[in-house]
């Protein structure tokens, strides 16, 4: 009896993170509904590494602005690089301290850890953030709840580019891109573009749509929408 009360207690508990995913997506298309037509952000996670300091001359380059969200045990290796990106201009957000798998699922003591040790280390460089993103977007209404103790807010993606598949190739960034209509949250990943040819080939995009008329914003002006 013990044995299948815990079968079912883990069914109920994958079912609830499986569905859980697209109130997230929900709550980010609304907070685009709201912001306008047309409007870009773009959203790198898991840095800072190596490939954040070209990724964020490319950016320099075509004049736009991204949101990192960086990973605490990352930035503690990699300050210098996410003190650049702040200083010119670009969005700071908490990814976590070790991107644990399910943090929303996990106790109140163990979130709170993530969030504050990332928060403090980005402290360091006077970097204050009000946005966060758990790792897989495995987010719950609990993590949501925490934020607001910190008055920070938790950020999904309306697009997933799938960039951290080893074959994330120069034809994949086109595929992604070439099927933008509207307004969208990008989850992109810093070390995707480590890869010259990658880069290169976001550059182009970027610069596609920004000749079609898309404007890429950081978001804090339909970021902070109530939940």
């Amino acid at each position: 009896m013990k044995i299948l009360a815990l079968l079912f207690g883990l069914l109920f508990i994958c079912a609830f993170i499986y569905f859980y995913k697209p109130f997230s997506y929900l709550e980010a298309r609304k907070s685009l509904t709201r912001s306008g037509n047309k409007i870009i952000a773009l959203t790198f996670d898991d840095g800072p590494v190596p490939a954040t300091v070209k990724l964020l001359d490319m950016l320099d380059e075509v004049g736009i602005k991204a949101t990192f969200f960086v990973i605490g045990e990352e930035l503690s290796r990699h300050p210098d690089i996410i003190r650049k990106a702040f200083d010119s201009g670009h969005v700071i957000a908490n990814h976590s301290w070790s991107h644990p798998r399910l943090l929303g699922f996990r106790s109140i003591h163990s979130m709170k850890e993530q969030i504050e040790k990332t928060n403090a280390e980005l402290k360091k460089i006077n970097i204050n953030t009000p946005y966060m993103r758990a790792p897989f977007g495995q987010s719950s209404f609990r993590l949501k709840k925490l934020l607001r103790v910190y008055n920070m807010k938790h950020i999904h993606w309306t697009i997933s580019t799938k960039d951290w598949k080893l074959n994330y190739s120069p034809e994949k960034v086109r595929a992604v891109f070439s099927n933008i209509r509207n307004s969208e949250i990008i989850l992109m990943h810093d070390r995707a573009y480590e890869k010259p040819e990658n880069l290169e080939a976001l550059k182009t995009e970027i610069l596609r749509l920004k000749k079609e008329g898309f404007t890429f914003d950081i978001g804090p002006t339909w970021y902070w929408m109530p939940d």
